[in-house]
């Protein structure tokens, strides 16, 4: 008997969310309870930034749990399953497959602390398609996270500079940016600005659930 099927009968592999038997780090049931986004996308006009935000789920329930034990419990086994999701409903909707897809980067110090960027996680399913074009090295994080404790003119400081820039130039590329969460639309924004000011085509985004 192999050691991981041996492994599985002392200790049967459970759903991360509800705690259930299941082969899964995530079970039918709490996909099934997490609650689609509607509408799935939305376009812009040409002259805005960003020319589509595509969001999968509500972030509440089920997936906000899913991305709170994947980003902050660090159960990292959730981020293959949450990618199938997002891959499916790509092909499903035939969505942004001549793009290049890349994934909002962290800052260098964020990453190191929590050991992996749970965007480019939600990504892992995508780079197993070999007709999808992968490349995380477009944007670059050149600064971290706004302090919470930060007053308004902090963050007004903060925030005329924008945290990221291009790595690369571009030639009039489409790119798709994959995140967790779309809160305020700060970040897609600002990975937009980025883009476009290094030469890119159309900008889209996609989350796993917005708020």
């Amino acid at each position: 008997m192999r050691v991981d099927s041996l492994l599985d009968i002392l200790y049967p592999p459970k759903c991360a969310l509800c705690g259930l038997f299941h082969s899964d780090s995530l079970c039918e049931s709490c996909i099934n309870e997490m609650i689609p986004y509607d509408p799935l996308t939305t376009a812009f006009p040409s002259h805005n930034l960003i020319q589509s935000l595509t969001n999968i789920f509500v972030y509440t329930g089920r997936a906000a749990q899913a991305i709170g034990l994947l980003k902050y419990s660090r159960i990292t086994s959730l981020a293959s399953p949450l990618s199938n999701l997002i891959l499916n409903k790509l092909l499903e909707e035939g969505l942004y497959q001549n793009c290049i897809i890349t994934a909002v980067p962290l800052h260098y110090k964020k990453n190191h602390s929590r050991g992996f960027n749970q965007s480019e996680l939600l990504c892992c399913s995508l780079k197993e398609k070999k007709e999808l074009n992968i490349s995380f090295d477009i944007i670059k994080r050149t600064k971290d996270s706004l302090p919470k404790a930060a007053n308004s003119v902090h963050t007004r400081k903060y925030e005329s500079c924008n945290p990221f820039i291009c790595s690369k130039k571009l030639n009039g590329e489409d790119i798709l940016v994959i995140d967790d969460v779309y809160t305020t639309g700060y970040t897609s924004n600002m990975c937009a600005e980025a883009l476009k000011k290094s030469g890119s085509g159309d900008v889209h985004i996609l989350t796993f659930a917005r708020s």
